[in-house]
């Protein structure tokens, strides 16, 4: 919270007291304080007052003040002064009350951390467990969340997948890349296809059942050693961390992102990160999924995802995985029909890419593509076809085994090149646990 008021300082956007006193009432990660003061009347006036926790000295500055605005505003307008004592609490027991709230940056990590890193897709898992940069375990498990009718039935198989692969050790950190918006480590609720159970069922209350999934770092803390880190992230965001952080090991690499670079994973829907020239990630998740590219109220409105290419092909969506790779089969194959469908989800990436373009005007020009839709070459080449016609100055890569550039993923690829491009936002999740 209050790493967001410094930005709105840094960048001049104002930090209305009454906003960030009502904010900090709304988070848990706050403590409960108060002041109190003496009014004209003689009558003694006492107020709660929730600070934010703190880690630095410019959070702790900025902390003050806003404790100090809170007594100045409560002096004045019970008729008293500026100078009008306040019964205000210790600075000493204020931040003995904190501590422990960088208990994740603090973490002492052991020379060779056990951490896991847990991509969660729309129909499928990829896990990688590492010990220092030896890999440990490597799963992958299919699932379709969008059938679960409760919040735990997509909750306990993320858990038992973690579990089965610690094998009873605690964890040192768990990178998480979830298929949904992210905020300060909780998922948000952003209606996407794998809730579609969950909001079909009339029998629960929706907002209580998406609690319990907004709280997966909560959920999964029994799995790491106590203060051990669990950070989450977008699944698209991560992909672009993840391919970020590959290329910045070589002077080539470095070369090619030096303006930053955007990634587009294509699996179930379309996902989007950024990562910018500076190297920080974007506070936009992006949900290019979501946006309208035509505006004639034909179905073609939105983009054109892994439902309505599996409807194009007359292939059933109950069990979509293997469908998508039977059409990948038969384009290969010189099948016109199959050409045609990933040749017109490369218009829909340009189209995105436009889009991208016009509102969030990235200095790169750089875009990765990677997911189910792009793991083959020749599909990767018949969709840069479409997105060739609609968006001819961006730079449309595929990713592939020359990612491999990090200790992790390097052994990853010695598996299989295809386990780089499978199992890469796994191997990024625990990069970013590390982080």
């Amino acid at each position: 919270m209050i790493k967001n008021w410094l930005n709105d300082i840094k960048e001049g956007r104002p930090l209305w007291l009454a906003e960030c006193r009502q904010e900090a009432f709304d988070s848990t990660d706050t403590v409960k304080s108060s002041i109190s003061v003496i009014s004209d009347a003689g009558e003694s006036k006492s107020f709660d007052i929730n600070l934010p926790k703190v880690e630095s000295d410019d959070e702790i500055q900025l902390m003050y003040c806003y404790l100090d605005a809170n007594r100045v505003n409560a002096a004045m307008l019970l008729g008293q002064n500026d100078n009008t004592d306040c019964s205000m609490p210790d600075p000493k027991e204020i931040l003995s009350k904190m501590k422990g709230s960088g208990e994740k940056s603090k973490y002492e990590m052991p020379a060779e951390p056990l951490i896991c890193g847990i991509d969660i897709g729309g129909s499928d898992m990829k896990l990688v467990l590492c010990e220092g940069s030896r890999i440990r375990r490597i799963l992958a498990y299919d699932w379709n969340p969008s059938i679960a009718t409760e919040a735990a039935m997509i909750l306990n198989p993320i858990y038992e997948l973690i579990e089965m692969a610690a094998n009873g050790m605690k964890l040192d950190g768990i990178g998480v890349a979830f298929p949904d918006l992210v905020k300060d480590n909780k998922i948000v609720d952003s209606h996407t296809a794998k809730t579609a159970g969950l909001r079909a069922n009339k029998e629960i209350n929706y907002e209580e059942e998406f609690a319990k999934i907004s709280d997966l770092e909560g959920f999964l803390r029994p799995l790491v050693k106590d203060g051990a880190p669990i950070r989450i992230l977008n699944d698209g965001v991560m992909a672009a961390y993840t391919i970020y952080n590959e290329l910045k090991q070589t002077e080539a690499g470095r070369e090619l992102i030096k303006d930053g670079i955007i990634a587009l994973p294509i699996g179930t829907e379309i996902g989007f990160g950024w990562v910018r020239e500076d190297g920080k990630v974007s506070p936009y998740p992006g949900k290019i999924s979501n946006c309208m590219f035509r505006f004639d109220n034909d179905e073609d409105a939105y983009f054109m995802n892994q439902e309505r290419v599996l409807k194009a092909a007359n292939m059933p969506i109950t069990n979509p995985k293997p469908c998508v790779d039977l059409l990948i089969n038969m384009a290969e194959g010189g099948e016109p029909n199959a050409e045609q469908i990933f040749k017109n989800v490369g218009l829909y990436i340009g189209h995105a890419i436009r889009e991208i373009d016009y509102f969030m005007k990235p200095k790169t020009n750089k875009y990765f593509l990677l997911g189910r839709f792009a793991k083959s070459e020749f599909v990767f080449d018949l969709m840069s076809i479409g997105m060739q016609k609609i968006a001819p100055d961006a730079v449309v890569l595929q990713t592939d085994s020359s990612l491999a550039n990090t200790p992790i993923m390097k052994a990853v690829a010695e598996i299989s090149d295809e386990a780089v491009t499978q199992f890469a936002q796994a191997v990024g999740c625990i990069y970013y646990a590390l982080d």
